[in-house]
């Protein structure tokens, strides 16, 4: 469904979640992502490693952005359909934009303290910590065994920085869980007071 692209996406969970109340039908899918991304925290062995953790995410996030946007969408009056929708893409790019910068810091951060770059030649060090990128160019001018050496090692620096990352987001997915759920049921309580009274 995700890998079809958006409008279809968006049809096939639209339905799947027509008869759902709102607040409810994000909640699944969120947990859903939060265990794809747990799942890529961890080590897979096997042919695509990746596969069933990326299945896993991007089911969630198909299943939690259209009801989300439907309740954003239905939260304002017809007449402020723009200003939904704009408050709709703003926290898109806010999030994927902070996203961003803060899990890249941490691949960056958690890269350089995995790395051993004693074991570099003089000289080399330096950039071969910076990035990945940077150890591959470096092995490239070693060659021969020792930069198939350094190209290894800075491969699984990486690995355990993207793994660390993804942990990160885990944790961020059950607080945003969490903020999910509360919010859901604050709601409710509320509606169902003003329906009584």
């Amino acid at each position: 469904v995700w890998l079809a692209g958006p409008p279809p996406r968006v049809r096939t969970i639209g339905k799947l979640v027509k008869h759902k109340r709102k607040m409810v039908a994000p909640t699944p899918g969120i947990d859903a992502a939060r265990a794809g991304r747990s799942m890529m925290a961890k080590r897979w062995s096997g042919p695509n490693p990746r596969l069933r953790p990326s299945l896993s995410f991007s089911a969630g996030m198909a299943a939690s952005m259209a009801p989300a946007t439907g309740a954003i969408m239905s939260s304002v009056p017809l007449n402020k359909a723009g200003v939904g929708s704009a408050v709709n893409d703003t926290t898109r790019e806010l999030g994927g934009a902070l996203g961003i910068a803060i899990l890249g810091s941490i691949v960056t951060s958690s890269y350089r303290v995995e790395f051993d770059a004693t074991r570099v030649p003089d000289g080399f060090g330096a950039v071969a910590e910076e990035s990945v990128g940077g150890a591959i160019g470096v092995a490239r001018q070693i060659g021969g065994v020792e930069g198939a050496r350094l190209v290894e090692r800075a491969g699984v620096a990486f690995t355990d920085a993207i793994s660390t990352a993804f942990f990160v987001s885990a944790v961020i997915s059950v607080v945003a869980g969490i903020v999910v759920v509360a919010t859901g049921r604050r709601s409710a309580r509320a509606e169902a007071l003003r329906s009584a009274t």
